[in-house]
């Protein structure tokens, strides 16, 4: 008896550390396999890190023409996501006594660019980190050869040029997501090193975190592995960063990416670098935006998108709970960041299904939310209008979208996995909250 009991206990242990591990819902998977066979992506990554496991779920194709199947081995472009290995070579860095947040930028580039604003006020590294240089994020008059890929031909001459016309009007004034900012970050590096920034990154990041297959240039031997990116299901060209890749232009698998994720809550040899990253460098006067070192940050969770023409891609990690995820596709016009937020949190974040049950709002109901509504942090401006008993949202200089109500004060838009809900004082609608990309932006009506 004595020895069936403790069979049972062992049995009863193994289960349920089986169930602690990171699981992957079956009805997530369901969702998954519907947006391939719908055509809304040509294929979906997910890396799922938590209670010390690792899974991973892919489906859908690498090459929508040929039915290749993607795999773990697919290779992403990641866009974005490589500003935070950018910034975590500027921390290291940093420990290295070799830059510091407070350099001016000038102090490193050619005295032709500008490089600071019309006060005089230099653009430092820890304004390029937080994005509050006030650069632009595209060189303003810039025509690139091929729109689908504006990057290619923008080399360091270009960029030089460009900004020994236009520097920025006002520094450290307030949050502007800056692609130029964080490539000149990064170029900056490389000229302290005397070092190509790419050789860099290889050397000091990549080879120490074991990330072997994530790279600028995809070598001859993976390049079976690298997916074809897609626009509104149209193969699209494959982005060449240039001067400007510190910004987006490294390529990943899911594995290697998870990995880099879930690096952040182990020891490694740069784990000094990484921890340097977190603490806060800026704040939005209403607390909505948080920025460590070129890592976006709520709570206890720092995260960073990517997305080019032909890709989109999302990380995560939660520093307190030990939970990292990673979620990749091929197609760069449609949303992925619900899945993230659900495998996050799955009770407070929905996915955007097929089966949302849509319903009808009276007409008197839905007039009241017509208006205008803004949010002056983002500069965010939002026109709700209401046509044929439909409501739609239409951000300004954008085309409008149509929501559907899935209660008489929630409206939500699957393809852009948003959701828009209505506040009343007493009576009358006063604002909204925009829930997108893992955030909830309070707009008011004016």
């Amino acid at each position: 008896m004595k020895t069936l009991f403790k069979i049972s206990l062992v049995l009863i242990a193994f289960l349920v550390a089986n169930y602690m591990q990171a699981q992957i819902s079956d009805a997530l998977k369901i969702e998954i396999q519907k947006r391939i066979k719908n055509g809304d992506n040509p294929s979906i990554a997910i890396g799922f890190f938590k209670n010390n496991k690792a899974t991973y779920y892919v489906s859908g194709y690498q090459n929508v023409e040929t039915k290749t199947p993607a795999t773990t081995a697919t290779l992403y472009e990641i866009g974005s996501i490589t500003k935070t290995i950018t910034g975590l070579l500027f921390s290291k860095m940093i420990l290295e006594n070799k830059v510091s947040l407070t350099t001016p930028l000038n102090t490193i580039f050619p005295d032709s660019l500008k490089l600071s604003d019309p006060e005089g006020r230099l653009i430092t590294y820890k304004d390029v980190a937080t994005h509050t240089s006030g650069l632009h994020s595209f060189p303003m008059g810039y025509n690139p050869p091929d729109p689908k890929n504006p990057y290619a031909e923008l080399d360091k001459d270009k960029l030089y040029q460009y900004l020994s016309n236009w520097g920025s009007p006002k520094v450290g004034d307030k949050f502007g997501y800056s692609n130029i900012a964080v490539g000149l970050m990064g170029e900056g590096l490389a000229i302290i090193e005397n070092t190509p920034y790419t050789t860099l990154i290889e050397a000091e990041i990549l080879k120490p975190l074991k990330l072997k297959h994530t790279y600028f240039e995809v070598p001859t031997s993976e390049l079976e592995n690298f997916a074809d990116g897609y626009q509104k299901g149209t193969p699209t060209p494959h982005w060449d960063l240039n001067v400007l890749s510190p910004a987006g232009g490294l390529k990943s698998n899911i594995e290697d990416l998870l990995s880099y994720g879930v690096s952040y809550l182990k020891q490694n040899p740069l784990t000094k670098a990484q921890q340097a990253t977190i603490p806060t460098q800026y704040i939005s006067e209403q607390g909505d935006t948080e920025i460590g070192i070129n890592w976006f940050k709520k709570g206890t969770t720092i995260s960073h998108g990517g997305g080019t023409y032909g890709f989109s891609a999302y990380l995560v990690v939660d520093l307190e709970k030990e939970i990292a995820v990673a979620v990749l596709t091929n197609t760069g016009d449609q949303n992925i960041t619900d899945i993230h937020s659900h495998l996050l949190d799955p009770e407070n974040n929905r996915l955007f299904t097929e089966n949302d049950s849509v319903i009808e709002v009276p007409l008197n109901t839905l007039n009241t939310y017509e208006g205008i509504y803004k949010n002056s942090q983002y500069g965010l401006v939002i026109t709700v209008m209401i046509k044929d008993n439909k409501l739609y949202g239409q951000v300004e200089g954008q085309r409008k979208f149509e929501f559907d109500a899935i209660t008489n004060n929630s409206f939500i838009n699957k393809q852009l996995k948003a959701q828009l809900t209505f506040e009343s004082n007493k009576t009358v609608v006063n604002s909204f909250t925009l829930s997108q990309n893992g955030q909830n932006i309070v707009l008011n009506k004016q």
